[in-house]
């Protein structure tokens, strides 16, 4: 495994994906490929597309959007260079994506959610 290609799908996956599910109001498909060999993830914009999502509309779509990359990625494996061997690919990718997803989670979604005074 390449490590700029896990790096360049971390971040298209965390830009394209999981930032809009935090910062839009979306909802989140799943379809397979032709042959069904892939599985494709499609989100769709619902009312304005500006909108900032309720804290409570952010986690259904977060957990479906994982659902399809585990299912895709879930028993890949990596090994050699970077990702010593049985390192669970979905486990590289959480590690490039988690503190960018997180600082977006909660400036996004969380902190705006809390009552201030």
């Amino acid at each position: 495994m390449d490590i700029k290609c896990l790096s360049r799908f971390s971040s298209r996956f965390l830009n394209l994906v999981l930032k809009p599910i935090v910062t839009r109001s979306v909802s989140v498909g799943e379809a397979e490929a032709e042959g069904g060999r892939a599985a494709l993830l499609a989100l769709r914009w619902e009312g304005e597309w500006r909108r900032r999502p309720e804290a409570t509309e952010v986690f259904l779509p977060l957990a479906e959007a994982f659902g399809v990359l585990f299912k895709g990625l879930g028993n890949a494996e990596v090994e050699g260079e970077g990702g010593g061997e049985g390192t669970s690919l979905m486990a590289m990718v959480g590690e490039r994506c988690f503190a960018p997803f997180a600082e977006c989670l909660i400036r996004e979604c969380l902190a705006p959610a809390v009552p201030s005074r």
